[in-house]
C-alpha cells in the first residue's frame, strides 16, 4: 500500500495486531479483535468479526429511529512503513481487502441483520 508520509508503495500491515469494528463511524467498547495474518487465524478472525458484529446489530436493534447501515469498516493502526515513518496513534487503516475480503463481511452482516430485522446498504470499495 502507499503510504500517506512517504508516498511510496512501501506500507504494510504487522504480523499480528488489534482492529476496531466500526459500523457508520460508531463503535462500541466491546468492538476490538485481534488478527494474525496466517492462514490458519483467518477462521479464527472471521468468528470474532461474527460476534462483534452479532452484538452491535443486537444493541442497534433497540434504537428507536434506526437508518440503514452504509458503512462497515475494520481498522487499525498496525501497520508499518518500509522507509521508517513514523505514524500516529489516530491514524488508522483498513484490513478489509487485505486479510478478509470486504464483500464476506458484507454478507455476514447483511445475514445477521436479516435476524435483527435491520437493512445493510452497504456498496463495496476496492
Amino acid at each position: 500500500m502507499y503510504c500517506p508520509k512517504c508516498f511510496n508503495n512501501s506500507l504494510h500491515i504487522a504480523p499480528s495486531g488489534v482492529a476496531i469494528l466500526m459500523i457508520d463511524g460508531k463503535k462500541m467498547d466491546s468492538s476490538r479483535l485481534i488478527f494474525h495474518m496466517g492462514d490458519s487465524e483467518k477462521e479464527e478472525l472471521i468468528e470474532q468479526i461474527k460476534t462483534k458484529l452479532e452484538s452491535y446489530m443486537q444493541w442497534y436493534s433497540s434504537f428507536q429511529n434506526k437508518k440503514p447501515i452504509e458503512n462497515i469498516d475494520i481498522l487499525t493502526s498496525d501497520f508499518k512503513c518500509e522507509n521508517s515513518c513514523l505514524f500516529t496513534a489516530e491514524l488508522k487503516f483498513s484490513i478489509l481487502n487485505i486479510i478478509i475480503p470486504q464483500q464476506e463481511v458484507i454478507e455476514m452482516a447483511k445475514l445477521i441483520a436479516k435476524k435483527h430485522h435491520l437493512i445493510v446498504n452497504v456498496k463495496t470499495h476496492e
